[in-house]
């Protein structure tokens, strides 16, 4: 297993400038996550799906439509009603707009649910209720400088309002929607943004300033609290530290080596004999890659193809 440090390194070393400090290896620090995220993301890599082992699971709440899956999400894999044991369907969104012809009013429509889509992303994990609510700011360090605080900008009933709450004070704004934020201050705790009814809206730990939190959303509105099982792609790490390690399995590691000095001949040139050598072994790490990775084996059973029920009216 290769480091974050000794790939930059055997990247320095090809361009003879292993010593460098500045520059240079903060550009190759940031194509290295570049064209990691690019080959995590290139096929459905077993290695990629999360959780590991046990899916996760959440529960319908009656009425609600909107659900925040975890900020790692990728694209999913599958949903899955272990209540009404179905699965759950992906609607096109020009579906999910009402017309003439719609059979059914999404907007209020209830009944048994089985279509969803993936529907943007929230900046909290939590919206304040539908009738809207004050917010409150703590810290999870009591030493916390009191003028530190997050800068709030959503909708009330009066409109859009922008709102700076200092820690362990509380909102003048009744917020029925949270927009954007922004932290003021320099933070040393863990920041904690809860609403009247002491339900958790955000954390953020001491060197985040923001998160997106991917939305299933719902075709008609639940009235059972079914519980959903799913299981996804997440997101590839963005290595950091010096002893951060890629996703990708350790033998195949080496090809972020040679993408990130293919990447590079846009900045920094180089010997066309060295550019050879880069792009076979490349090519031979990508097609052993391939072949080891998603090749099929022998005897498996052919792919199975769930057909929509024919009174899905998607």
């Amino acid at each position: 297993m290769k480091t974050f440090e000794e790939l930059q390194n055997n990247v320095l070393r090809w361009l003879d400038e292993v010593d460098d400090q500045d520059t240079m290896r903060a550009l190759v620090k940031q194509t290295l996550n570049d064209v990691h995220t690019s080959r995590c993301n290139s096929e459905r890599w077993a290695w990629m799906e999360w959780p590991p082992t046990l899916a996760a699971t959440f529960e319908f709440v009656a009425s609600q439509r909107n659900y925040s899956l975890p900020t790692n999400f990728a694209r999913p894999i599958y949903f899955y009603n272990r209540t009404k044991k179905q699965f759950l369907s992906q609607v096109k969104g020009r579906n999910f707009v009402p017309s003439a012809e719609s059979v059914a009013d999404w907007v209020t429509e209830v009944g048994e649910q089985t279509g969803f889509r993936l529907a943007g992303y929230s900046p909290v994990k939590q919206q304040p209720p539908v009738a809207g609510s004050t917010v409150v700011l703590t810290s999870s360090d009591v030493s916390e400088a009191s003028t530190n605080g997050l800068t709030i900008t959503g909708d009330t009933e009066d409109g859009q309002v922008t709102e700076t709450v200092v820690v362990n004070a509380t909102s003048t704004a009744v917020f029925t929607r949270i927009i954007k934020y922004s932290k003021t201050g320099t933070w040393s705790g863990t920041l904690t943004l809860k609403d009247s009814s002491t339900n958790t809206l955000l954390t953020l730990g001491a060197d985040e300033y923001g998160k997106q939190y991917p939305q299933l959303q719902l075709m008609f509105s639940p009235q059972s609290t079914d519980t959903i099982e799913y299981r996804y792609y997440r997101k590839p790490v963005t290595m950091v530290e010096d002893n951060d390690t890629p996703d990708l399995p350790s033998e195949y590691q080496d090809i972020l080596v040679y993408d990130t000095l293919l990447r590079l001949l846009a900045y920094n040139e180089a010997e066309p004999n060295a550019v050879k050598v880069w792009m076979e072994a490349q090519m031979r790490l990508e097609t052993r890659m391939l072949e080891s990775l998603l090749a099929e084996t022998e005897g498996g059973e052919a792919e199975y193809v769930r057909y929509a029920n024919e009174d899905d009216n998607f």
